[in-house]
């Protein structure tokens, strides 16, 4: 009897750690990311960060929220701002600050997640093609108001909106040459890794009043927000 009961023990903790082992989200050592959404948390901080699948890559849902010592600040300096848009971080931080697992997201891999929306019809009327996407992207608040047709700010087309599951808020940006913030609640930037020559790299822009998402280069000294993508 003893010997059935042991067994039974030996049975049931070898049970117990191989369901703790496949936990997801805020216990685990892997999420699934085969699914659409989820969640996984920074070993570094034991933050936890939502993610979502757009085609067949893996994005945060959220701006990264990582405090270094230099070059990351939060909006107006004021902390209050941090739980619901991240941190601003320079350049040079940008590509050392990313949790493990993840990495900081090229040009390239921004032209991906844009051109699958466009082909897919996540422009906010639906026609296959359309590269107007910006309104698939952004959270369903917390945007400038935009009487523009498709426009981020604009409340037409509400089906669309953040049909991504990406939540872009407008956490606004840090001037890297005054130390100014600017155009919360109507701009967000984020940074790729990819750099355009030795005094700015490549970056993403929504804006309240457009209906799609800007590329261009900008000074590396900038505060800008990440989002980064699955290894």
């Amino acid at each position: 009897m003893k010997k059935v009961i042991l067994n039974l023990l030996m049975i049931s903790s070898v049970l117990f750690l191989f369901n703790s082992c496949n936990k997801d989200d805020s216990g685990t050592t892997e999420p699934d990311y085969s699914k659409d959404k989820g969640e996984f948390k920074d070993s570094r901080d034991d933050k936890i960060y939502k993610w979502v699948k757009i085609g067949t890559q893996i994005w945060m849902a959220e701006n990264l929220a990582f405090k270094v010592d230099t070059g990351s600040w939060a909006y107006n300096n004021d902390e209050i701002n941090i739980g619901k848009y991240g941190y601003l971080y320079e350049w040079n931080t940008a590509i050392t600050v990313i949790p493990e697992g993840w990495h900081l997201p090229s040009d390239e891999e921004w032209t991906t997640m844009e051109e699958y929306l466009s082909l897919n019809g996540f422009s906010y009327d639906g026609i296959v093609g359309n590269t107007d996407i910006a309104k698939s992207l952004a959270a369903n608040n917390g945007w400038g108001i935009s009487d523009i047709i498709g426009a981020v700010g604009n409340t037409d087309f509400n089906e669309t909106r953040n049909k991504t599951g990406f939540s872009a808020l407008p956490g606004g940006s840090r001037n890297g040459s005054t130390g100014n913030f600017d155009t919360l609640r109507f701009c967000s930037d984020w940074w790729s890794s990819t750099t355009y020559d030795n005094e700015e790299a490549n970056c993403r822009r929504l804006l309240y009043r457009n209906p799609y998402v800007t590329s261009n280069s900008s000074s590396k000294a900038n505060g800008y927000s990440i989002r980064c993508i699955k290894d």
